[in-house]
Parts: C-alpha cells; structure tokens; sequence
C-alpha cells in the first residue's frame, strides 16, 4: 500500500502530530511498516514521440536537419544542467534537513514504534 502523507497545503497552518499518531498506532495494529521518502524535486519532460526521421520528410534539407540537430543538442545539454542543479539542491536540503528537528511523521513514528524509520534520516 502506497500513500502520501505530505502536508504542503496545511502543514503550517495546523499541527497534525495527532493524526500521524492515529495512523501510525493504526498501521502498527494490523503489521504494517513505513518507510520515509525524503521530498525532492525532479524534472520531467514530456516529448511528443512522433519523431520522424527528417531523410523521410518531403523537402528534406541537409541544412534544416543540421540546425535542428544543433538545436536538440542545445536543448539536452540545458536539460542535463537543469538536472544537475536539481540534485545538487535536493543534497544541499537533505543537510539542511539534518540540522532541524524531523518532520512531524517522523517524530510520530518514533513515538509509536519506539525506533526510527528506514528513510530517516536522509542519506
């Protein structure tokens, strides 16, 4: 069973160290586990698939096909930029994240299964 328990949109406004408390006292009573996912941003791109090779085109142009090829070259050397700087933010808050006190799951966990959770604290 996959679920999240993030708190984006009321995390601040309330504290919700009751309900984790809940749930967790609830998953313990029937077997159940969890495991901590530290939260990071990722980078999707989404392409349109339908690539057709430019030689198969009508009106082909070794000129176009050179420049589009530079440009796509362009394109997944700044996406690749793009990525790296994402992973060196998601690092860079993984230590952050060592120097504050763990989120209220985790704290609730503890609390419940007396031990910490796989996940946590974020390597």
């Amino acid at each position: 069973m996959r679920f999240y328990m993030g708190t984006i949109w009321v995390g601040q406004r309330a504290d919700l160290a009751a309900v984790y408390t809940m749930i967790f006292s609830r998953l313990k009573a029937v077997g159940a586990d969890w495991v901590y996912h530290f939260p990071e941003l990722g980078f999707v791109e989404l392409t349109s698939g339908d690539d057709v090779s430019a030689s198969a085109v009508p009106g082909y142009s070794v000129s176009q096909t050179a420049v589009a090829e530079l440009n796509a070259q362009r394109h997944r050397a700044e996406v690749q930029r793009f990525r790296a700087e994402l992973e060196e933010a998601n690092a860079r808050a993984r230590e952050q994240a060592m120097d504050r006190e763990p989120p209220a799951t985790v704290c609730a966990f503890r609390q419940v299964y007396r031990r910490d959770r796989r996940g946590w604290p974020p390597a």
